[in-house]
């Protein structure tokens, strides 16, 4: 046999010496890694630092980019570009059916049934509480189809009357005083299915949290919160009752055409 063909003899002290060599690169990169982490945490301080002074003063009404979407975007999502963007296109999508209709859909857990908690932290007996698709729906704005309130944090879709369907109950629906509205918070859920949105929560009230099994047996698969822009796409959505539109919009004093 050739001396190129035969195996490598096994040399204890040479891979201990190959392995420190390695461990040393390794201390090294994560003595860079932990100098940049540290350099990006002060930069993240010093812009958060900047920033509140900026806010307070925009909230309070003592400043202001003359512009309301910017002005918001940047006391609630630090300036944030991608967020400002996202109401842009659903003041757009407003201003485009204005005196039509405009729906806020909401999956909401409600509980059924005399339920006792006592000492529990967690929701017991989560037999009792159903997931239940709820509609707010009202007349957008002809002067303000959106309009944001940069002192209490509402995203203000309706301002005046809205009507509450609960979808669960088919044809369950009255007049709602208030605005349809929601939270800054309400921009990350918009669209996500409701799974999603509430596999990041923590274990409390874990037992009625959805899983796939419940949310099937539920007939829920549409996203936890959708804003339905529009007299046709509204219209759409209540396809599960022919008569409730036109009821809805005699409450809210909306000529609605009869099919």
């Amino acid at each position: 046999m050739s001396k190129e063909n035969q195996p490598q003899q096994f040399n204890l002290q040479v891979e201990l010496f190959l392995l420190k060599d390695l461990h040393l690169s390794i201390q090294t990169q994560e003595a860079v890694v932990s100098k940049e982490v540290a350099y990006l945490k002060n930069l993240k301080k010093e812009e958060g630092d900047k920033l509140k002074p900026v806010q307070d003063k925009i909230k309070r009404g003592e400043a202001s980019t003359d512009n309301k979407i910017k002005d918001f975007a940047v006391v609630y999502f630090d300036n944030s570009e991608k967020k400002e963007n996202q109401l842009r296109n659903l003041e757009s999508q407003l201003k485009e059916h204005k005196g039509e209709f405009v729906l806020l859909k909401t999956i909401e857990s409600e509980a059924h049934g005399h339920i006792d908690f006592g000492s529990n932290l967690d929701k017991p007996h989560p037999e009792l509480y159903h997931w239940e698709e709820k509609a707010r729906i009202g007349i957008i704005n002809e002067k303000e189809p959106l309009d944001l309130d940069v002192k209490t944090g509402k995203i203000i879709i309706v301002p005046g009357n809205c009507c509450l369907v609960n979808k669960w109950k088919n044809s369950n629906f009255f007049l709602q005083g208030g605005s349809i509205s929601i939270p800054p918070w309400g921009l990350d859920i918009l669209g996500k299915s409701l799974e999603s949105v509430y596999s990041n929560q923590s274990n409390s009230f874990g037992s009625i949290y959805p899983t796939e099994e419940k949310i099937k047996s539920q007939g829920i698969k549409d996203a936890a919160m959708e804003i339905i822009v529009g007299d046709e796409r509204v219209s759409s959505y209540l396809n599960f009752n022919e008569n409730i539109l036109i009821e809805v919009a005699e409450k809210l004093g909306k000529e609605v055409l009869k099919k």
